[in-house]
């Protein structure tokens, strides 16, 4: 049973992440749970509409993880990131890291259960097509001052299909 369930979660995620155009960089499995990174906007497939996309993707995602009866959390953060080659001959990976990651964590450990939260950043780039409600700025690890977060609403509550991102 739990390679079956292993294999639609996987499909689930993959699927949410694909159909916007987004890339699975890592699937981590560790004492904390599961842990999906999702990046969207690495060549060749880049989009003026990216922090869109991956808002709504993170949606579709949460929406799989409950009709499973499994819980995730989602934080979505726009900008720059080293994004390339990493380690040895004899172990290495294609990965992104900085600022920017190291964030989208922090929003999703704060993130209550199967929802999302967004910074600024991405929060002034897709105002446009979601709503979302402004948070109280908090404190999170490696700041030094608190951040301002956004609590997005499911897209789909005011009309915007995933499927209508792009065209």
């Amino acid at each position: 049973r739990g390679s079956k369930v292993a294999q639609e979660l996987m499909l689930n995620m993959q699927r949410a992440c694909y159909t916007h155009e987004g890339n699975l960089n890592k699937f981590l499995v560790d004492d904390k749970g599961l842990l999906f990174l999702f990046v969207f906007g690495l060549p060749p497939l880049m989009h003026i509409d990216d922090p869109t996309r991956a808002v709504v993707a993170c949606f579709e995602m949460a929406r799989a993880l409950k009709a499973m009866n499994l819980v995730g959390r989602f934080g979505v953060t726009t900008g720059r990131v080293f994004c390339g080659i990493v380690g040895s001959d004899q172990r290495r990976e294609y990965t992104v890291m900085g600022d920017t990651v190291n964030l989208s964590a922090r929003l999703m450990a704060k993130a209550p259960e199967n929802s999302v939260l967004i910074d600024e950043a991405t929060y002034l780039r897709c105002q446009q097509d979601v709503t979302c409600k402004k948070l109280e700025p908090f404190m999170v690890k490696g700041k030094a001052i608190p951040i301002q977060a956004y609590a997005p609403n499911p897209p789909d509550i005011y009309g915007l299909e995933g499927r209508q991102l792009g065209s």
